[in-house]
């Protein structure tokens, strides 16, 4: 892991090159490491069904946000900064219904 201050290259550089490096920007430092490996994680049960709610409500929110009625409806709650989606999947997740 590497930490940039003031590179002007990587200066506050976040993301991914291909699959191999991440950028992240921390506390006005660029932090470049390599992509992290979750392959020999064992999930516990309460991880795996919150990961599954998660995903439902993931899938369940793109279809919402895909219908024009649906987006009117939503648009009215939305902040600076957020989207519709995002909008929709935090009501259904914390509401249980995913």
């Amino acid at each position: 892991m590497a930490i940039s201050k003031s590179n002007i290259i990587v200066h506050s550089l976040k993301g991914m090159l291909g699959k191999e490096i991440v950028f992240k920007f921390v506390n006005g430092k660029t932090i470049i490491s390599s992509k992290p490996d979750f392959s020999r994680v064992k999930w516990s049960k309460k991880q795996k069904d919150h990961r599954e709610r998660f995903a439902g409500a993931a899938r369940k929110a793109r279809k919402m946000a895909a219908d024009p009625a649906t987006r009117k409806k939503y648009q009215k709650k939305l902040k600076p900064g957020q989207t519709v989606y995002n909008v929709i999947l935090k009501e259904l997740f914390r509401k249980g219904k995913a």
